[in-house]
């Protein structure tokens, strides 16, 4: 019998939430390093986009789309209530599984200086997986204390030439987007060039379930 998309949808979310909390159970409450930074796409927006990971949900139209390979078991427990990825001060948001390569996608807001350009210079500030020691979205004080303990643990800056490989990786340019359905678009066709077939497909997953939901939203105005 064949199994509908809805329910394909459904077993792949309770699998990773199963497989998520068993390897939460046994990972230390300290902060993880990443591995590396692979991809970095600046990004502007017409519309902007209600950022879902900071508690203070402030919207967001400028940032980076940065692709990050790092222990696959650290990436599974980066979820809402476990572990979050920060950048500096702010944390990102993971937009894909990123199980079992360990390679991420993640949006980081970020602001504009006066020559209107994305204002975030990625090797000038810490990148890392929080610890598992807090519960719910990331705030301020949270922030800063994760901050702290990467500090602590002697998690460093990344190297420039790794920055400035990422940046060339993305051909070094800022990309346009109507919004965040067109820079998913965009993601989405990322995911094939840069992650295994089977977790590329969840890119294709996760786009039908955005346009299903604008769709209806479209309904029921």
């Amino acid at each position: 019998m064949r199994k509908s998309p809805t329910n394909q949808f459904t077993i792949l979310g309770v699998a990773l939430l199963v497989t998520g909390t068993a390897l939460a159970r046994t990972e230390p409450q300290t902060p993880g390093p990443i591995d590396r930074v692979v991809y970095a796409q600046p990004f502007t927006l017409q519309e902007g986009f209600t950022f879902p990971i900071h508690k203070e949900r402030p919207q967001v139209k400028t940032g980076y789309l940065l692709i990050i390979d790092a222990d696959p078991k650290l990436v599974l427990t980066m979820s809402r209530g476990s572990r979050i990825l920060y950048l500096g001060k702010q944390p990102g948001w993971r937009v894909n599984p990123a199980y079992p390569s360990g390679r991420a996608f993640v949006l980081v807001p970020a602001g504009l200086n006066k020559a209107g350009e994305v204002d975030l210079d990625l090797a000038r500030i810490r990148i890392w997986l929080g610890t598992d020691r807090f519960e719910g979205d990331a705030d301020q004080p949270r922030i800063g204390l994760e901050h702290e303990l990467a500090v602590k643990a002697g998690i460093g800056r990344r190297p420039r030439r790794e920055i400035d490989a990422a940046l060339a990786e993305a051909d070094g340019q800022p990309r346009a987007f109507k919004d965040l359905f067109e820079l998913k678009r965009h993601y989405a066709r990322l995911m094939k060039e840069y992650l295994p077939p089977d977790e590329a497909r969840q890119g294709d997953v996760l786009l039908m379930m955005k346009r299903l939901e604008l769709n209806l939203g479209a309904l029921t105005e």
